[in-house]
C-alpha cells in the first residue's frame, strides 16, 4: 500500500508541475529546447561548400552567393598561380541583403577570424627576398582589370549609400561630417593602393589587425546576442512561476 500512496503522490506532483514546463518563448516542453539551426547559418554552408568542386563554388561567389573565406581564398590562390585574375565578386544591391543582414554578419564572423588568422602563412612566405618579390608580383598581376575594379567601385558606394539611408542617416546635410565618419571607420592601408616588396610584410600585419578587430567585435556581438536570448528566457520563466503562485 505505501509503494501506491508514493506512486500516487508521485503523479500527483508531475500534473502540479507540469505548467513549469512551459514559457512564452516555446510553449510546452518536457527538456529544454534546442536551438533550431538555420540551414542558412555558415555552419551549414560550411559542410555544404566542403562537398562542392571549387568550379561549383566559383560559379555560386560570381553569382553573389557566400563561400567560406578559405575557399575563396584558395581559389584565387590558385587562379594567380595559374596566372589568372582573382574573382571580381558582385556586391548586389542592399535592397537584397536588407532582410538578412544578420546572416551577412553571421558569416562576416567567420570570414573575419579565418583572415585574422590564416593571413601568417603569406608572411611566411615573405621571409625569403626573392619568395617575397614573385608573391609581390604574383598578386599584383592578379588584380582585376581597371574595368572590373569600376564596378565594384560603384557596386559598393551604391550598397553603401543605401545602407545608411536606410539606417536613418541624411547623406545630404553635412558631407565634412560624413566623409571624417568614414575616415574614421577605414584606416589608410600601408603604401596605400600599391604593393610592393617592401611594404608587402606591414600591409599584411595591418590587415591582419584590422580583420583581427572586426573579429572580436563579432565575439562581443554573438556573446550579446546569447545573452539577451538568455534573459528574455528567463524573464518568460519568472512570468510563468509568478502566475503559478497566484493561482495557489
Amino acid at each position: 500500500r505505501a509503494i501506491w500512496v508514493a506512486i500516487s503522490l508521485s503523479f500527483l506532483a508531475c500534473i502540479v508541475n507540469f505548467p513549469l514546463n512551459y514559457d512564452s518563448l516555446h510553449g510546452f516542453h518536457f527538456f529544454p529546447p534546442k536551438q533550431k539551426q538555420d540551414p542558412e547559418s555558415h555552419h551549414h554552408l560550411l559542410d555544404d561548400a566542403e562537398a562542392k568542386s571549387n568550379e561549383e563554388l566559383t560559379k555560386l561567389a560570381e553569382n553573389g552567393k557566400w563561400i567560406p573565406a578559405e575557399k575563396l581564398d584558395e581559389i584565387n590562390f590558385q587562379r594567380a598561380m595559374a596566372g589568372q585574375p582573382f574573382l571580381r565578386l558582385p556586391y548586389g544591391s542592399f535592397e537584397d541583403d536588407a532582410d538578412e543582414l544578420e546572416k551577412l554578419q553571421d558569416r562576416a564572423a567567420y570570414d573575419f577570424k579565418y583572415m585574422a588568422k590564416s593571413f601568417s602563412k603569406y608572411l611566411n612566405i615573405c621571409k625569403d627576398k626573392d619568395e617575397r618579390e614573385n608573391f609581390v608580383k604574383m598578386i599584383n598581376g592578379a588584380r582585376p582589370s581597371e574595368a572590373e575594379q569600376a564596378k565594384s567601385k560603384k557596386e559598393l558606394g551604391e550598397w553603401f549609400t543605401d545602407y545608411l539611408i536606410a539606417q536613418g542617416y541624411w547623406i545630404e546635410n553635412d558631407p565634412m561630417m560624413m566623409k571624417q565618419m568614414i575616415v574614421n571607420s577605414f584606416p589608410m592601408m600601408e603604401g596605400k593602393g600599391e604593393i610592393t616588396s617592401e611594404n608587402i610584410r606591414d600591409r599584411i600585419t595591418q590587415f591582419m589587425r584590422v580583420v583581427a578587430k572586426h573579429a572580436q567585435a563579432a565575439d562581443k556581438e554573438a556573446e550579446h546576442h546569447k545573452s539577451s536570448l538568455a534573459l528574455l528566457s528567463k524573464q518568460a520563466v519568472t512570468r510563468t512561476n509568478s502566475k503559478l503562485k497566484k493561482t495557489q
